[in-house]
């Protein structure tokens, strides 16, 4: 059976919520565009390779969803506290096994999230032309 674009979207979305909360403040999460967070003090969203059209791809019973988190580091999941604002990027990729059953495995960018608590100095990978 095909998955359907708005029910699959909005369960990853709720699940990305549900699984950042646990380490920070979440304030937001929605889909991931290239204009999304260029205002407000964020680091600006360059060559990012997350983005989707529409936010998601869906194709019969398999399902890509890019997503973008803005959370504050307030919990100190991370060797305490930054109170940082930060970006948390991510990929949930979703691929229904049975009617109505899906197996759903979730990508986030923590070389990313370490970059912006200032646990890192730089990227520790690159992307691989």
């Amino acid at each position: 059976m095909a998955l359907n674009h708005d029910e699959l979207t909005a369960a990853v979305l709720a699940d990305a919520e549900l699984g950042l909360s646990e380490l920070f403040d979440v304030e937001d999460v929605d889909f991931t565009s290239n204009a999304e967070f260029d205002d407000g003090g964020l680091m600006p969203v360059v060559g990012n390779n997350f983005a989707l059209p529409g936010g998601a791809v869906v194709e019969g019973g398999a399902g890509v969803v890019a997503w973008t988190a803005v959370c504050v580091d307030s919990v100190g999941a991370f060797s305490g506290p930054t109170n940082r604002t930060i970006r948390v990027e991510g990929v949930t990729m979703v691929v229904e096994v049975d009617d109505g059953e899906w197996v759903v495995r979730r990508v986030v960018d923590w070389n990313g999230v370490a970059m912006q608590l200032g646990y890192l100095a730089g990227r520790s990978s690159r992307t691989v032309p």
